[in-house]
């Protein structure tokens, strides 16, 4: 098995990040195949307000690095 990590630094406009992200972005990424499974992550702040390094993460597990390749 093999992981493909997309990371997503913090934008600039949140909200016209979101509205692209879902309107746009995961439509298309809805079209990919070949991967076993994925999970979509939104960061949040740690208890104590600290900023995540990341806004999102997107994973996507592959059988093998030859069906990563078939992208």
């Amino acid at each position: 098995m093999i992981k493909l990590t997309v990371l997503y630094g913090h934008p600039t406009d949140v909200l016209v990040f979101e509205n692209y992200y879902a309107n746009t972005h995961l439509p298309k990424a809805a079209k990919m195949t070949g991967h076993e499974k994925f999970e979509l992550t939104k960061f949040l702040s740690g208890p104590d307000g600290t900023k995540p390094d990341y806004h999102r993460m997107a994973e996507f597990w592959y059988q093998s690095p030859e069906a990563l390749q078939e992208l």
